[in-house]
């Protein structure tokens, strides 16, 4: 159960900590084939570090690894990155505390195609001119069809279980400091 509740905690601020430094060293691994750098010491990684860090009886660093799985073709300043968490000083690694994601060279996510006409591509945060909802590239739809059977979880997967761990940390009460 800790394991579990360890995996959440860090992608849940992992999500939450997607500033321009950690955007730079995936945008770094699109690149370059691959980047790491230590998973910042903040609040949001600070009680994760230190229970990656109890598990493996070791207070070295915690670093995040991210390597290039492909450039998209249509999108050539586009790709896939993987990325998981390790510490090098006790030559472990944590898969589980990973995952893919599609990235821009400029750090934004991959423009996406409208259904009724795929040649135009729009932002991924707008909507195709004839007001309908764009979706994924034929490329990319294949990437994260590609990373589903080899056992990423889906975006709602992920929200399901950021919910779900929302909902456990309220359920959870703070000790009684008044009993000895």
């Amino acid at each position: 159960m800790k394991r579990i509740a360890l995996i959440v905690l860090l992608n849940c601020s992992f999500a939450q900590a997607m500033n321009t430094e950690s955007l730079n060293l995936f945008v770094r691994a699109l690149k370059s084939g691959s980047a790491s750098a230590p998973l910042p010491h903040d609040g949001q990684f600070g009680p994760a570090i230190k229970t990656i860090q109890k598990l493996a009886g070791d207070q070295g660093p915690i670093m995040i690894e991210a390597w290039r799985i492909s450039r998209f073709k249509q999108q050539a300043l586009c790709g896939r990155v993987g990325f998981t968490i390790v510490q090098p000083s006790s030559k472990r690694s944590w898969p589980e505390l990973g995952g893919q994601l599609n990235i821009c060279e400029s750090g934004t996510p991959p423009w996406r195609m409208c259904k009724d006409k795929p040649n135009v591509l729009v932002p991924p945060d707008q909507r195709c001119p004839d007001k309908s909802n764009s979706v994924d590239t034929p490329e990319i739809a294949k990437a994260i069809e590609t990373a589903l059977a080899s056992g990423s979880l889906s975006e709602d997967q992920v929200r399901k279980r950021f919910s779900e761990a929302a909902a456990n940390q309220k359920k959870q009460l703070p000790p009684d400091l008044s009993k000895p």
